[in-house]
């Protein structure tokens, strides 16, 4: 029996980082469907975002609770948990950053969300020195992506520049345009910086539980501030909204958004203990650009919003995501 369980565990250790990739594509995929269909419409977005914080929060409790009881019997680390929690209310402002870009459009926001991952893998090669990890196929898929995402929004800019006419509305979009693309600086800064930390933490060996509790409670924190803050605005416009009740299947949604959250946040810290961070992020960059633009321009059919120049930088990215894979996998078996 004993050689059984060895031998099965020899198994999965041999194959971790396969069953991780599968794991974190279908994973992403589905939280990417989800985070969509919560945005589809802005009614009730304030209530349902600070919801969905509230139940990651309570599932946070729960899975901490159970691991510390079964499993690791930590002590919860006082100081560190205070710099979590201010951490958790920046990730609220990022994540709700990362709802407002979803509902412009997903496809473009998977083009931009690696930058956090670019600012996470540059704080690790200054102070963590992480730079052996990564190979020359890593390097020029990066910089692929990289250009794409450039030159995407250089032509997005100028071609409405070219096309300003007040009677269609231009100017509007072009306010959207610009708040996209601050969302997107929001969230990548704040979860790149965050990233680091958690990888430096978990190699600390600061628990899980002090990470996830002041992550989430922070969270809370900032979800308040921000729906208070919405409120104001919208009161102050006299755009005031009534509050709604969230429906049943927007409460399934919600507790299922949290739990994916919950669990990515806990599956990572456990990774970082265990993969370098430039191995995980350039996986990370890979799989949710390839499901963000897939799931954005097919299922959503947000191919029609693009042309055949933006057509063609959405390839130039996919290639430079392929050379990543290819250099992750390089890594994987040196």
């Amino acid at each position: 029996m004993l050689d059984f369980f060895g031998n099965m565990w020899s198994f999965v250790s041999a194959h971790l980082l396969f069953f991780v990739i599968g794991s974190i594509f279908v994973s992403n995929a589905t939280f990417s469907v989800l985070l969509k269909e919560s945005n589809n419409e802005s009614r009730g977005r304030p209530q349902k975002f600070l919801f969905t914080m509230l139940c990651a929060f309570g599932i946070s409790i729960i899975g901490a609770t159970l691991l510390n009881v079964f499993f690791t019997n930590a002590v919860i680390k006082v100081d560190a948990l205070a710099l979590f929690t201010g951490l958790g209310i920046l990730n609220a402002l990022a994540a709700y950053s990362e709802w407002k870009a979803t509902e412009i459009s997903l496809s473009k926001k998977g083009l931009f969300s690696f930058w956090g991952s670019l600012l996470a893998m540059a704080l690790a090669y200054q102070y963590l020195g992480e730079g052996k990890q990564m190979t020359g196929d890593q390097l020029v898929g990066i910089a692929l992506s990289v250009a794409a995402a450039v030159l995407f929004a250089v032509h997005e800019f100028y071609k409405q520049h070219r096309q300003e006419d007040p009677e269609q509305g231009m100017q509007d979009k072009r306010r959207i345009t610009l708040s996209f693309y601050a969302f997107v600086l929001a969230f990548n800064l704040i979860w790149g910086i965050a990233t680091f930390l958690s990888k430096k933490y978990s190699q600390e060996g600061v628990p899980v539980e002090t990470w996830i509790l002041g992550w989430y409670g922070g969270s809370v924190i900032g979800a308040l501030i921000i729906v208070c803050g919405i409120r104001l605005h919208d009161r102050k416009h006299n755009r005031l909204q009534a509050v709604t009740s969230l429906s049943s299947k927007e409460v399934l949604m919600t507790l299922a958004m949290a739990v994916f959250m919950v669990g990515w946040v806990f599956g990572f810290y456990f990774l970082y203990s265990i993969y370098p961070l430039m191995v995980l992020q350039s996986l990370l960059l890979v799989i949710g650009m390839i499901n963000s633009l897939w799931i954005g321009l097919v299922m959503y059919k947000e191919r029609r919003k693009i042309d055949r120049i933006q057509a063609l930088l959405y390839v130039l990215a996919l290639i430079g995501g392929i050379l990543v894979a290819r250099g992750l996998y390089l890594t994987g078996k040196s």
